[in-house]
């Protein structure tokens, strides 16, 4: 492994670990939010039936999404990348 994969993914994994320790409160203040992409949320919330902190995890992870793509904001494709991988996660913990 060069130099330059192991300088990334350490950055990537100090991203990782900063997104994770977000409180409810630091979400809002690290996690902006685009409109199209509040609304999806919002959609998924109900047709899911996901708690608060269901959304708070996944706004964390929509931030991590967002911070590899190199974007300052979470957009309706970060979100929706993060709703699919919650889904995924029901699943696997219903089989």
């Amino acid at each position: 492994m060069s130099g330059l994969q192991t300088s990334f993914l350490t950055i990537v994994a100090l991203l990782c670990q900063f997104t994770v320790t977000l409180l409810s409160r630091d979400i809002r203040r690290f996690c902006q939010v685009e409109d199209r992409a509040f609304d999806l949320l919002r959609q998924a919330i109900v047709k899911l039936g996901l708690s608060a902190r269901a959304y708070d995890r996944i706004l964390k992870v929509s931030r991590t999404i967002a911070d590899l793509a190199e974007e300052a904001g979470i957009s309706a494709e970060h979100v929706g990348e993060a709703i699919q991988y919650r889904a995924l996660d029901r699943v696997g913990r219903a089989g």
